[in-house]
């Protein structure tokens, strides 16, 4: 028709991208690279490198992957780094993922990016051993992970405005782990972070940090600014587990296991909302998964509703104090509480305190729940109650 907009091209070349976009990204020397893709789809059947002193802008792009190997990566070494603009990414269920980030050193990754078909388990976005990187914009999907972090430090990840998803898949949407082989993790700032599960996320934490059994915490841990909703099965909102020094703040969680769970020492909690949680809208300690004792803990301004649906005993608590068979959990102050039932009949307890617990102080805290306001089996001797 006479004065319409041709349609973006669709381009195939052995990276997929441009011909120009590659050789600017293969480009020698140390000069700063500002190279912009141009609107178009793009099937990439092999993977770009993106080298240091780059920044890398997609201009309204959409990625289809054709091949099972990264979309974008970086090399060890790599340093000073920028991927930004709009993209929409298309898996093929069999790619390792779409921006990999490997061993690298001050990146920025702020995308507006829509993502589908990854291959399960995979996220768009991995790191692994780096240091000082950035993840945001507005990052979506209905079926996909979307960051992975491993053995890094210095890490922020915000934006991710997922769901509801269709599918699971496969673990958690933000993840940081540390595996203990590459020293001690630290600074992980995770923050704006909205999901809904569509009843289908059950196979981990919706937003974990956690280092491996027998292995060196995670410190300095932040997560804040956290919407999570409708995940199945065990899996809760936000998981913190073998961390210290970490703070969590303004949280809401609705339909999940667990809305905050805190396996770590030296933590400070605020601001979570829990409703129609199958466990606790926060709980401190871990029957099953607490593998050290766990010390100086402190939650303000916590609301649980109609929470410990799925558990008995002290678990079935809208706030619990947990441990396992082996551990201590203590000097733990709780303050501002507000744990009830709505009359709704699902909420056993306000409070639960497992045996092991060790001084615990409640403080201008409501309590209520079918069974009564408190379960205390660790003894009237550790647990103070103040107005």
């Amino acid at each position: 028709m006479e004065g319409s907009t041709p349609a973006p091209p669709t381009v195939t070349n052995p990276a997929g991208l441009p011909r120009q976009v590659i050789e600017a990204l293969r480009a020698a020397g140390t000069a700063t690279r500002d190279i912009h893709v141009p609107p178009g789809t793009y099937r990439v059947a092999g993977f770009a490198t993106v080298p240091s002193a780059t920044t890398l802008t997609f201009d309204d792009v959409r990625i289809e992957m054709a091949s099972s190997a990264v979309f974008l990566k970086t090399l060890p070494q790599t340093r000073d780094v920028a991927i930004r603009g709009r993209l929409a990414f298309v898996g093929n269920g069999s790619e390792f993922a779409a921006v990999s980030l490997n061993s690298s050193t001050n990146v920025s990754v702020e995308l507006d990016a829509g993502v589908e078909g990854l291959a399960l388990r995979h996220a768009f976005v991995t790191i692994d051993r780096c240091s000082g990187v950035k993840v945001g914009g507005t990052l979506g999907s209905r079926d996909s992970r979307l960051v992975a972090v491993s053995d890094s430090s210095g890490i922020e990840v915000s934006g991710v405005r997922a769901g509801p998803y269709s599918t699971d898949p496969g673990d958690g949407v933000v993840r940081v782990l540390s595996t203990g082989r590459f020293g001690v993790s630290k600074g992980v700032n995770i923050h704006d972070i909205t999901v809904d599960g569509g009843n289908v996320l059950r196979t981990s934490g919706v937003v974990s940090v956690s280092a491996n059994l027998g292995t060196p915490d995670i410190l300095d841990v932040a997560v804040s600014r956290c919407a999570i909703r409708n995940t199945a099965g065990p899996v809760d909102a936000v998981d913190a587990n073998r961390c210290q020094n970490v703070v969590v703040s303004d949280v809401s969680a609705e339909n999940v296991n667990v809305g905050v769970a805190v396996i770590a020492s030296h933590a400070r909690v605020s601001r979570v909302q829990g409703a129609r949680c199958r466990a606790q809208a926060l709980a401190f300690g871990d029957p099953t998964w607490q593998s050290e004792d766990i010390a100086d803990l402190l939650a303000e301004d916590v609301t649980a509703l109609d929470c410990g649906s799925g558990f008995g005993s002290v678990a079935g608590a809208g706030v619990s104090v947990l441990h396992s068979p082996t551990t201590e959990t203590r000097d733990v102050t709780l303050r501002r509480l507000v744990s009830t039932d709505s009359g709704a009949r699902l909420q056993k307890y306000g409070l639960g305190i497992g045996p092991r617990a060790k001084n615990v102080l409640v403080e201008s805290s409501r309590l209520a729940g079918v069974l009564g306001p408190m379960l205390n089996l660790a003894g009237p001797d550790q647990v103070k109650v103040r107005p």
